[in-house]
């Protein structure tokens, strides 16, 4: 299956909220198998004073449309946590 970045960048006050929806943000990216995506690799970007700066995933799934929805239902989605989101297909070329 191919592999996708899924590159998300939080807004500039999203911190009370990134916060407030952690829990169910986490139960969410856990169900991620359930919708025929596995999660390789996933964690928080920070920016040089370790604030939060977003999010970031490498994701094996079926198709681009497949992680398009499951990015979508994400609580940090949904509750607007993102300011920005973009989602590449990644070509791994070594191991």
């Amino acid at each position: 299956m191919p592999l996708y970045i899924v590159h998300c960048l939080d807004r500039k006050d999203a911190l009370a909220k990134r916060k407030q929806h952690y829990e169910e943000h986490r139960a969410y990216v856990g169900t991620a198998s359930a919708k025929r995506i596995t999660v390789i690799m996933s964690g928080p970007l920070v920016h040089e004073n370790n604030d939060s700066a977003g999010s970031c995933y490498l994701m094996e799934a079926p198709d681009i449309a497949t992680v398009k929805a499951f990015n979508a239902g994400d609580p940090f989605s949904v509750n607007g946590v993102f300011d920005a989101v973009q989602i590449h297909q990644y070509l791994r070329r070594a191991p």
